[in-house]
Parts: C-alpha cells; structure tokens; sequence
C-alpha cells in the first residue's frame, strides 16, 4: 500500500511506504516501519527558474601538492597534485552556469590572498579572471596545511555578500591532499568557528591522494550537510569526474528548506519512536505524537530520500468509535466509515505535511500528504482457518536493511577509527558484518541486495587493512546524506 502526495509534476512530492499492508487484530507492533520518499521534481520547467549559486573553491597550494601523483607514468595525464587541481578548477570554471558566482581561496600554512579571488560572474570575463586566477596557482614549498584559516576566509566572503547576492545559495568546495590537518589539532575556539559557520553553507570536500586525513574533512562535511569524496591515487586522475556529479547537482537545485511533519494518530495509541535519517536532521517531540523531519538545505532535480520511521502501534479491538481521520479499527456499515474518510478495517496511523521553497527569497510552499492507514483483518478467518501472514514491502526492507549497516559502519568511524588503530578497525568491521549478515539471512530482502552489501564492506575492510581509511569515511558520507 503506498500512499503519494496528490501535486502538480514541477512540485516536491512526498509518499509512505508501511512495511506491511496490514496488522492482524488483537496484535500490537512495537516496532511498525514506516518508509519516508521525499521526491524533487524531475527538472527546473523554465530556465529562469534556476536558482542562481555563489561558489567558492577552496584550494590547497601546501607543498605536499607539488608532489608528484602516484599514477604510473604511461596512464599520466598530468605532473603532480597541483597539475591536477589546476585541471579541476578550470572544469569548475567552465561547468558553471553564466548567472553563477565563482570564488578561489587558495591557501598553504595561511590563506595566500595574492593566488584567491573574489566572487565572479561566470560571464565571458568572468572566466577569463577565472582562469588566469588558476592559472596563477603554484605550491608553497616546505609549507604547511591550514585548512581552517582558509575555509574562514571562504565564510567571510559568502557573509559579506551584499545586496540581492545574500539571497543566493552558498556552497564550499574544498580540494585538498590534507596533510597535516586533523580535529584533534584544533583549538576549542577553531572548532566553535567551524560549529557555527557550517551550519550556513555546505561544504563539499574532496581528498585527493591515500595520504591525507579524512577525519577533518568528514566532520566538515556531516555538520554542514555537505558530502566528502575520496578520490585514491590510482583515480587521481579523474578528480573531475567526481566534481562533475557535485556540480551537476549544485546546477540544478529544485527545492531548498524542506520540511516533513508526521503526526500520530493520539487516540489510536500509536507512538512515533524514532526515525532513521542518516546525516538528516530530526526530531520526535510530544511524548512521539509528532515528528519533523528536515532535508538538509538543498534537493537537486529528481534526486529522492528515504527515511524509515518506527512506530509503536497497539493492539486494536473492534470499535464502533472512531476519530476525525478514521481513527480506531472501524467495524460499522461501510457507509459509517466512509463519513470518516477512510475504508472498512482501516486504522489510521500517520498524518503527512510538508512545506518548501522553490528558492531562498521564495514563500514556503505547503502541502498535505495522504496519510498513512494499515489495515486490521481478523487473524482467524470464517471456519477457524488462520489468516496468511502479510508479506513485507520488499522495497522498505532494502532500506531498512541499509540504514542498519550504515549505523554499523558509522559506529566503527566513531569508534576504533578516532584512535587511527586501522587494522583493529578492519576486524572490528568484518567481526560487525558477520554478526549483521547471521541476522539477516532469512530477512527475505533478496539475496542480491546481501551480496551487493557483503562486496562493498569487503572493501572497505581491504582498504582498511591495506593503511587507508578514506573509502570507509566516504562510504559513510555517501550513506548519510544519500548522494554519490
């Protein structure tokens, strides 16, 4: 039984997924999963319409990125770090749309102003400017990594936009090898600058190279709602590829501010204990009657995210009363269950508001949901036969099944990953996976979806005991956000 918000095709739509079709009566769920699909349009419908973006590259020119790249000689493209970096601010510069803004802070041991940039327009001169800012990129040898000092100045020059440019989207895009730069290295103070400032504009970091520590560059990205990649020494090379996708997303942004608020049936009983969000933010309130759900600060066009949301639901008796939304389990005529909106041996479990906005300096946009109804058949049927047992939503248990691993893998990034022990890390992670896959053998899920998972855990244990911890952090920014 699925249930999708009635809308026009250029709006934001949301729809409920229950894990089962129905609960037999006389039995409670303590825990009944109810999957989330909030949905962007497919495409912006008039050119106009696109939201305009401020973007400012934040680019490391420390002498670690005059090394040479690690690629062997005959698949080159390039000389070194910076060769590349050069490569993919120049594909930035070009991907941008003509009404976008483009910034370079370039930095080593500081920012170095001489090599940045202030915000351009991506007109025919905008580029050029651009360009020969690149251009003008070279590595500080002997330097150092100041991370922080560079991406404040990449915050400040966002802040201090003026005019219409404050009603523009702000994004941070960070490449960096990362060397020398880690969270235990910050002061309080440095950490409360990053607190604050990220909760303004996403960042987007890339770590380029196994060398660097990607420790910083995820805490970065999580706290802004942003994404981390890796791109390994091997791939270096296709650091462009990986930013094509960035801004293939950043270019085509169909919602900002979006909001989903769940409201539980208080007269059925039913709970809403908690919610499965990943990198989301969310929030349950009134001893779970309510729920609200916030997607981050932007939606890219036709981009989707699923949310599994647990609830309790408790035994329901045949009841001739009944609740303004359909309420308790209604045995009356059909006529009577109809005047409550809803169909004979319904009960009512959920109801679904949402809002957003096209664009910053747009009205919000609400919407109403359908909400969300199981059905209450008896277990025993006419003549004492027992009723079949319902089959779950294939389509919940898939995400279901990947929220659980993701809370597995995110547990040993927090955990053994903080102390860098990365071969007790790599066993650690495979003993999870063993104990995660012996509880799901006979999930009913699908045997492929298993091996998928199996495969992509097998990596990151290889790339874990082979010294890098990168692929795991990446894997885990990819997951919470639910963005490649």
């Amino acid at each position: 039984m699925q249930m999708a918000a009635a809308g026009a095709e250029a709006t934001v739509k949301v729809s409920t997924t229950p894990i089962f079709p129905e609960i037999p009566l006389g039995q409670a769920r303590k825990d009944f999963q109810v999957l989330l699909r909030v949905e962007a349009p497919a495409a912006v419908v008039r050119p106009e319409a696109r939201v305009p973006i401020d973007v400012v590259a934040v680019l490391d020119v420390s002498g670690s990125m005059n090394d040479p790249t690690a690629v062997p000689p005959e698949r080159r493209t390039t000389t070194s770090r910076l060769d590349l970096l050069r490569t993919a601010a120049k594909f930035m510069v070009d991907k941008l749309e003509d009404g976008d803004r483009l910034s370079i802070v370039a930095f080593s041991d500081r920012p170095v102003r001489e090599l940045s940039s202030g915000l351009l327009y991506m007109t025919a001169d905008g580029r050029r400017n651009a360009i020969r800012s690149v251009d003008r990129l070279e590595a500080r040898a002997g330097s150092g990594t100041a991370l922080v000092p560079a991406f404040e100045e990449a915050v400040n020059i966002l802040d201090e936009r003026v005019g219409d440019g404050r009603d523009r989207l702000g994004f941070i895009i960070l490449l960096t090898d990362g060397e020398g730069t880690t969270v235990s290295a910050l002061s309080e103070r440095r950490r409360e600058v990053i607190r604050r400032a990220l909760g303004r504009y996403p960042v987007h970091a890339f770590g380029l190279g196994a060398a660097h520590d990607p420790e910083v560059l995820l805490h970065m990205a999580q706290e802004s709602h942003g994404t981390y990649s890796f791109v390994d020494d091997d791939s270096i090379g296709e650091v462009a590829g990986a930013l094509a996708v960035c801004l293939g997303g950043l270019s085509t942004i169909a919602a900002v501010e979006t909001r989903v608020v769940l409201k539980a049936d208080e007269l059925n009983g039913v709970r809403i204990d908690r919610v499965d969000a990943g990198g989301y933010d969310s929030s349950v309130s009134c001893g779970g009657t309510s729920c609200e759900v916030s997607v981050g600060g932007v939606l890219y066009a036709g981009e989707a995210k699923h949310f599994v949301v647990h609830l309790h639901v408790p035994a329901a008796l045949p009841s001739s009363s009944s609740s303004a939304k359909g309420g308790y389990y209604c045995d009356d005529g059909l006529g009577a269950c109809d005047r409550y909106y809803h169909h004979r041996h319904e009960q009512h479990l959920l109801a679904v508001d949402y809002s957003y906005r096209n664009h910053p300096s747009a009205r919000a946009i609400e919407g109403e949901g359908h909400d969300v109804y199981v059905r209450r058949s008896p277990a025993v049927l006419d003549g004492g036969r027992q009723a079949p047992a319902p089959v779950p939503s294939p389509v919940v248990l898939q995400h279901i099944v990947r929220s659980e691993l993701l809370e597995v893998v995110a547990g040993v990034v927090h955990g053994e990953l903080t102390i860098n022990d990365r071969a007790r890390a790599a066993d650690v992670l495979q003993l999870r996976w063993e104990e995660f896959a012996a509880c799901h053998q006979f999930w009913g899920g699908g045997h492929d979806l298993m091996s998928g998972l199996e495969k992509e855990v097998d990596g990151m244990v290889g790339s874990l005991r082979a010294g890098v911890a990168a692929y795991v952090y990446a894997w885990v920014s990819s997951h919470q956000m639910q963005r490649a």
